[in-house]
Order: C-alpha cells, then structure tokens, then sequence
C-alpha cells in the first residue's frame, strides 16, 4: 500500500478521487488539507478514511499542524544548502503572506521568514512520519503552506501532482514536480492537426464555442468571472447589500465567535486567516471587532489607490504606435508563483520599454478588480508603482473603464503574464508578448514566453515578423482539446459548466492523474 496527500481538496469529487485511487491503484489517502469549511470536510474526511491525518485550511496557513508533527518538528533542522538553493523561492512564499496581512503593518519580514521555516520544519516532520509516494493539489502550489511542501518533495523525489487551469471552465492538466513552463506539451498533436481540414469541427464543443465567443465584442465575450464579480461590485454600493452583508456575517462568523466557537472561514475579507499585530500568525485568532475596524481602513486605502491611478491615467491614442500590458490581479496564483520573478509586473513594463522600438508607447492598464471593496487587492499596490511608472513619458496608464477588445485591436502586441486576455489576442490576430506560465505558451506562431533578458532580446524581431495563421491556432486548440480533461475539480469550476456527471467527473480525473503515475 502506497500513501497520499490530498492538498486544498473540495469533499465533491475528490472523495470518489481517492477512494478509486486506493482501489485501482493502492494509494491509501492518509493527509488531507480542506479547502473549506462550507463542504463539511473535516467531518466528512475522518469518517470516509478512519485514521487520516486532515488539517484545515486556515491550520494550513497558520501552520497549525496534528501534536505528533509538531512534536516531530522538534527533530528536524534546517538544511542551509536547501535554503540557499530555494532562495528566490523563499521569496516568492513570503510574497504570497501578503493576503494575510490586510492592515499592511501586522506581518513583517521577520515574521514571514520564521512562519516560512517553521513550515518547512512541520513539513520535514509530516513527511518522515507518514511518508508520502504521492501528493495531489488542485491548483499550482500558491497558498503558502502547499507551496513550501511542494519544494520539500521536489527535493526529496516525491511525485507532486498540481492541476493547471485553462480558459476552458473545467478544462485542465497536470503537472508532475513542476509549474513553470508547460514544456512541449501541445507541441506534436499541434504540428500533427496542422495537417489537417476542417479543424473547427475537430475541436471540443467548449473550445469552440468559447473561441467562437471571443471574436464577438467584449461586453459578450468577457470572462464569466468578470461579469460576476462586476455585478457583486455594483451591488456593494447599495445600501441594502450592506444589510445582507451584516446579516451574512453574523450568521457566518459573529454568533459562533460570541458562542466560543473558532471563527473558521475562508470567505476572503474576512478573519479567520488575519496575521494580528504582536502576535505569533499560528497564534492569531480572529476577533471581529478589529477586523471591522481595519476593514473601515482598508477601504478608504482602496478608494485612495483607485483615486492616485485615475489621476495619472490618460485616454489612448489609436493613432500611436503601442503595445499594451494588462496587469494581472494580485495576490493570485497567476502571477505568484505562475509569473516568477514578474510577480513583480514592473518587470514586466522595464522589458517592453527597453526592447521595443523607442518611438512606441507602453501603455499599462490596471486589473478592474484591483480596488474593489470585497477582494484584497489593497495588499498589493502601492501609489508608488503608478508614480515610478509614469517617470517614462513612453509609459501611458490607461483608464479602467476602456474597451479591452479595442486596446488589443490597434495595438501592435498584447502582453500579459498568463491572463486571459493572451488568449483572446490571438484569436483577435494580436502577437503575445507572456511573461509566465500558460497554456498558450508553446503556440510559437503567436505567443513568446520571455523567461529572461535573452528572451525578451527577441520582441521586436517577434512582432515584426508576426502573421495571423487561423488554421494554425486552430490545430493548437484541437491538440489541447486532445491533451486535456474535463472535470469540476476546483471550487471555481461549477458542475454545470461542464456538463458531467460525478463518475465521469471522478473517471476523468482519476484518468488524468494514472497518466503521471
């Protein structure tokens, strides 16, 4: 019998995941970490597999673990080679402690560097007793805790298995002990299907009608998620969403903590994951009176940031010659860790400037949902950035409110991180300038992933020699329909937008993962 870990897993489907992983393949689940709370899973998980180890998803970022892994913890010592060889990764896992310090003063550098090595010592503690053969995440690691124990296995050989998101609702593949670059993944079957005829017909019902629905204006084709999230944002400015919210709120998190009970949620916004000012983080409890003191502060700093980049944005000018940036939302796992070192975007706006031709303009639109009430955004922008920004008279910050679809079509290259917006460039006939990890990567007739200086030395060559190939993007979305699945594995993918049933759901990934295995 072989053991897994079960990393950030909803109970629906990954319950039916693991018991048909132990039954066709004998890996016994004996390490859960929930995802949430709504789904009842430390419950559920305890009585599905007696004996399991599960950890919540606040003990997680807390690095609360069981008393036998603490005390373990004990015995285990740090290894300076590893950290010197996980430099740059360290920083990237205190970058990602940024959504848990909302009052941007309570979680220092000290502090994150001692929560961060006192993770890996609970990790080191975790993996010695109960000895893992593999571990399976729902997403790229970014919640801190997974992210450190995802290094920790590549150093030890323990095949790591993280799931990687497409524009596709539901539509995925796996990684096995790496995110950074999809290698050649898509790369045969695509050169494969270029040989092919009526490659619209060959492609997925979800691929086509999402690609047939980005050639559409923007108002049709933005994200779900945008729309969502634009609606919720319109509905925080009445009166009576402040009402539900209190009532919401009460129900959630006020009457369990005025009954004694933990405030446990992991609804972003509110306590539960709060790093308190002078107090150890695994130490730190929610209390809701400071959270809504500070949530007070923390929205008057949002309007000020929305206030500081509309004052130093100006309309665009068509007629110039610009390629644009769409900054990424931040925290989010698409820039931490899925950029690397451009988790930092201003990188990404120095290499533009310094490798296109100097008579183009840069011009850098911020994410919408950078500012709003309900996400926490707040914790990773500063006015600082726009003003250093705004230094270059090449660099123009582009209203929030502007077309998308517009500043593709009249721009001479779209760059992004891994965003979405990548995607739908190339089915408007735009090059794509990608600083970090997407599916898209490999479709060299139309992206350039730049990794470093000696990538970004090509830009200019890049875009220039550029030419819109319909049938070649076609073959690429029939080699990823090819080498993906469908399931509703992670909590922002719904049952409904794939269509499946709970066994296919299950098969599929089970599927997914005996092909790394």
């Amino acid at each position: 019998m072989k053991n897994a870990f079960y990393i950030n897993c909803w109970v629906t489907p990954w319950i039916g995941v693991a018991h048909e992983m132990e039954k066709s393949f004998g890996y016994k689940p004996v390490y859960w970490v929930g995802y949430t709370p709504e789904d009842d899973s430390d419950v559920l998980i305890p009585k599905e597999f007696p004996g399991i180890i599960y950890q919540s998803f606040t003990d997680g970022w807390k690095g609360r673990f069981a008393k036998e892994i603490e005390e373990k913890a004990n015995d285990c010592y740090l290894d300076v080679d590893f950290l010197k060889r996980h430099a740059d990764h360290e920083l990237q896992a205190m970058k990602m402690l940024d959504r848990q310090d909302q009052d941007l003063h309570s979680f220092n550098f000290m502090e994150r560097q001692r929560h961060y090595r006192n993770m890996i010592k609970k990790w080191m503690a975790a993996i010695e007793l109960f000895k893992p053969d593999l571990v399976i995440n729902t997403a790229i690691p970014h919640r801190f805790y997974d992210y450190v124990l995802f290094w920790l296995c590549i150093e030890r050989n323990i095949p790591y298995l993280t799931m990687q998101h497409t524009q596709f609702p539901g539509r995925f593949y796996l990684f096995k002990n790496q995110f950074y670059t999809i290698e050649d993944r898509f790369v045969q079957d695509w050169h494969s299907f270029e040989q092919k005829e009526n490659l619209i017909e060959k492609l997925p019902s979800d691929i086509k009608e999402r690609y047939d629905c980005v050639k559409k204006d923007y108002e049709e084709a933005a994200p779900a998620y945008m729309a969502s999230i634009a609606k919720t944002q319109k509905a925080t400015e009445s009166s009576f969403f402040m009402v539900k919210r209190w009532i919401r709120k009460f129900s959630t998190v006020y009457r369990p903590y005025l009954l004694g009970q933990p405030a446990d949620t992991n609804i972003i916004g509110l306590c539960a994951t709060d790093k308190k000012p002078n107090k150890k983080y695994e130490e730190s409890e929610g209390n809701i009176y400071q959270h809504e003191r500070m949530l007070l502060k923390i929205n008057k700093y949002k309007k000020q940031l929305k206030e500081a980049y509309d004052s130093l944005c100006s309309q665009p000018d068509y007629k110039e010659n610009y390629a644009v940036l769409f900054l990424h939302y931040q925290p989010e796992a698409t820039s931490n860790p899925g950029g690397d070192i451009f988790v930092d975007q201003r990188l990404c706006v120095e290499l533009l400037l310094k490798y296109l031709p100097v008579t183009w303009k840069v011009y850098v639109k911020e994410h919408p949902h950078q500012f709003i009430r309900y996400h926490i955004g707040h914790t990773s922008r500063m006015r600082d950035l726009y003003d250093d920004l705004v230094k270059n008279d090449r660099v123009r910050l582009i209203p929030t409110e502007v077309d998308t679809f517009e500043l593709i079509k009249h721009a001479k290259a779209v760059s992004t991180i891994t965003g979405t917006v990548g995607w739908e460039a190339m089915v408007r006939q735009k090059p794509v300038i990608a600083f970090g990890l997407a599916w898209y990567e490999n479709y060299s007739k139309g992206v350039l992933r730049i990794t470093n200086e000696e990538s970004a030395k090509n830009m200019n060559q890049f875009i220039e020699n550029y030419r819109y190939d319909e049938h070649s993007l076609l073959a690429y979305l029939a080699s990823v329909g090819k080498n993906t699945k469908l399931a509703y594995y992670y909590k922002g993918v719904y049952k409904k937008e794939t269509g499946l049933n709970e066994e296919e759901c299950i098969n599929n990934i089970v599927d997914a993962i005996a092909e790394q295995i």
